[in-house]
């Protein structure tokens, strides 16, 4: 949690009015963290993207990463960095309606972590993703057995699409997570799975 907030003493509350006044520091702290990257919409679509290896390590670190594409000219974002809401509500009724369509490609294997029997990696990966409005996706992968240090794993073709649904407005929130399967009982993924259909639009 940011200082500015677990800073206020609990006797005093924190009301929606506070979190809008402190808006501007905290976007300002979240953008200039080391495990925050925040690429441009041109230079996604021209596959221009590569992150630096600052951001890996920070991601390393702190055991989480952000990426960020904005959608914006750069005198855009840079209002909306400055916590300007009435920009960031001009810039957002100005977008059409967009498609957002996000996809699993392939992944790297850094490092090895081995499972709790000591031997090899057993993993699939999850995401939970929305658009605004309410509307929401959940994706489970399939599982990839004996991941080794080195590898290049790639998804399958029929199961890759994670997110794909119209966007209403200017922001798309997802989150992906790995999970080790061997440590994922028979009981705990079914569990899993109902919080997935529960979540779904």
């Amino acid at each position: 949690m940011p200082w500015l907030i677990a800073s206020r003493q609990a006797v005093f509350g924190y009301i929606v009015n506070d979190l809008k006044a402190a808006l501007p520091q905290l976007v300002k702290e979240a953008s200039e963290a080391p495990n925050v990257s925040l690429v441009s919409w041109e230079d996604v679509v021209t596959g221009r993207v590569e992150e630096d290896e600052a951001f890996v390590e920070a991601m390393r670190e702190t055991g989480f990463a952000v990426t960020g594409v904005a959608r914006y000219s750069p005198a855009d974002r840079g209002a909306l960095a400055e916590g300007a809401s009435a920009a960031r509500s001009t810039v957002a009724a100005e977008l059409e309606p967009w498609r957002v369509r996000l996809e699993m490609e392939s992944f790297y294997v850094e490092r090895a972590v081995g499972d709790q029997w000591g031997g090899r990696d057993e993993i699939y990966f999850t995401a939970a993703s929305g658009v605004g409005d309410g509307v929401g996706e959940t994706f489970t992968s399939e599982e990839f057995g004996a991941v080794k240090e080195g590898q290049t794993r790639w998804f399958d073709s029929g199961k890759k699409t994670f997110l794909n649904q119209m966007c209403s407005g200017g922001t798309a929130v997802t989150s992906i997570r790995v999970w080790e399967a061997d440590q994922s009982n028979a009981a705990w993924y079914d569990k899993l799975q109902l919080v997935h259909l529960r979540a779904d639009p």
